[in-house]
């Protein structure tokens, strides 16, 4: 079992950023770091792979997808859950039914942080296994990696979520964010051949 800490939070980010409730009971947060002081580099974690630094390819909704949430200027607080069931328990009001009954048309928009609806506004760090990856590459694709994350350490058992690694937008502000995570996440799986499967 491993901590998905501040880099490899960005994993999630895009996954929840529009299941997140606000109305929902907060978990324990703890203040994060500017972007301005994190390391401006790929930390040296091993080889750097040459899909660290993707474009970004998608076809909707590129800044929520590249960003993360801010606050005055900062990162919002990291909200830390201890494992894939108190994450659920934290979004289970916001199904997929809901979600696309409240926002119908939020899928064609590329929302900025600054039109962000109030379920994208959260940053969030979770403890769980790491089962699987699948590179989002070639037509149709939109170069990010999407990571399945499970409550049990055996793939038949427990709770599962899909987390996503983003492709990079060339002027993001949190470039350098994302693409920490994707050195990191590439560090620890290897080579991917994973283009059509996971």
């Amino acid at each position: 079992m491993f901590c998905l800490g501040r880099a490899r939070t960005i994993c999630l980010i895009a996954c929840l950023a529009v299941l997140t409730a606000c109305e929902t009971p907060a978990p324990v947060t703890r203040p994060d770091v500017p972007p301005s002081t994190l390391p401006e580099s790929v930390p040296p974690t091993g080889i750097v792979y040459p899909e660290v630094d993707e474009e970004f390819r998608g076809r909707y909704r590129a800044h929520a997808k590249t960003e993360y949430a801010m606050t005055d200027g900062q990162l919002a607080p990291v909200e830390q859950f201890d494992d894939l069931e108190a994450l659920k328990a934290f979004l289970r009001p916001q199904i997929d039914q809901i979600m696309r009954y409240r926002y119908a048309h939020l899928s064609e928009a590329d929302t900025d942080a600054t039109q962000r609806v109030a379920e994208e506004r959260h940053n969030v760090s979770v403890l769980a296994y790491f089962h699987a990856v699948k590179h989002e590459t070639g037509p149709g694709g939109d170069n990010d990696f999407h990571v399945m994350l499970g409550s049990s350490p055996t793939p038949d058992a427990g709770l599962f979520l899909t987390a996503e690694a983003s492709g990079l937008l060339p002027d993001g502000p949190h470039r350098v964010l994302l693409a920490n995570a994707r050195q990191e996440l590439l560090s620890m799986v290897g080579p991917c051949s994973c283009d059509s499967r996971f």
